[in-house]
């Protein structure tokens, strides 16, 4: 049962987090907040999360724990959702932590500024790194799709819950993955950011997404790109919006192209080069868009690899090792 109306639902993923929950969970309870609630998703975990959860739920009234079966972070960003009762909807990965004024100032920013999204900047965690790109943009007044590309996580913002209500956002996440949120500040009226780091992310341990052998993990990401396209297509979204999602689902299939080459699986290399080449992805079109995602050296080298299935595994190998 949902708690009454509150001004913020902070939303928690957890599966098998055991290593870091608690220093998540001990930076979430010191906002500083009128009212708040803490909605941790136990997804099925193993180890020792639960304990832990039970342990904070028991010192804290403002933390609510729901169990489900482990069905991924997808399906459980989802009943987290359900059940928030917030203003506002932030989420924070169970593996990082937060500042203890993050959400006390996002949403003074946003009460201040009636704002549909307030966000911040982020840290990586424990060092910095050098070759990953931030996806942290300050917002200048303007929703491009520079903006969009380097803004699209959830974690680092807070958006009203009568925005994510009106673009049915569960649904969203259940057809186009956590990518969703860039058609929050598409739509947002409002956007405040302020570019302080407050989220703090870690890096260095191992993760779905940083593992190039995980080939069907990119599919699901390809997949859930095509239904984007689809879903800004269908809704007539302009022309900005429909070529930069088009990019999106050609940028993934390369990615997929990267990862079966360097895992050896020929077949879907040939499929994702199929689709690459449809549309001409190294074209004069996407040109932009490459040059903000990579570097000249980069590109030249992925379009190398673009017309070889062993010119790209021997790429793969040679960078991934």
């Amino acid at each position: 049962m949902k708690n009454e109306k509150c001004c913020l639902s902070i939303i928690i993923p957890v599966y098998n987090a055991g290593k870091y929950l608690r220093e998540c969970l001990s930076s979430v309870v010191k906002q500083k907040l009128p009212n708040f609630e803490v909605i941790c998703i136990n997804d099925g975990s193993t180890d020792d999360s639960l304990d832990i959860l039970q342990e904070f739920a028991s010192k804290y009234e403002f933390i609510r724990i729901i169990n489900k079966k482990n069905g991924g972070v997808i399906s459980a960003r989802i009943l987290g959702y359900d059940n928030a009762s917030g203003e506002y909807i932030g989420w924070v990965d169970a593996d990082d932590f937060v500042d203890a004024e993050m959400f006390s100032v996002l949403y003074e920013n946003a009460i201040k500024n009636d704002a549909d999204v307030s966000y911040c900047n982020y840290n990586f965690y424990p060092n910095e790194v050098i070759n990953k790109q931030k996806w942290y943009k300050d917002y200048d007044g303007n929703v491009n799709w520079k903006f969009i590309m380097n803004n699209t996580i959830q974690w680092n913002k807070i958006v009203k819950k009568e925005l994510l209500d009106r673009l049915n956002i569960t649904e969203l996440f259940e057809t186009v993955g956590e990518g969703c949120y860039g058609l929050v500040l598409i739509n947002a009226k409002k956007i405040v950011s302020i570019d302080k780091p407050l989220y703090n992310y870690r890096v260095g341990h191992s993760s779905l997404s940083s593992n190039f052998k995980n080939v069907n993990w990119y599919k699901k990401v390809v997949d859930r790109s095509f239904n984007m396209l689809n879903y800004v297509e269908k809704n007539e979204y302009s022309n900005e919006w429909c070529d930069y999602y088009r990019y999106r689902y050609l940028y993934y299939n390369l990615i997929l192209m990267i990862s079966s080459a360097y895992s050896g699986d020929k077949k879907t290399y040939i499929s994702s080069k199929k689709i690459i080449n449809s549309d001409r992805l190294f074209s004069k079109k996407y040109k932009p868009y490459l040059k903000n995602s990579f570097s000249l050296f980069k590109i030249f080298f992925l379009k190398l690899g673009a017309s070889s299935y062993l010119m790209m595994r021997l790429m793969s190998k040679l960078i991934f090792h």
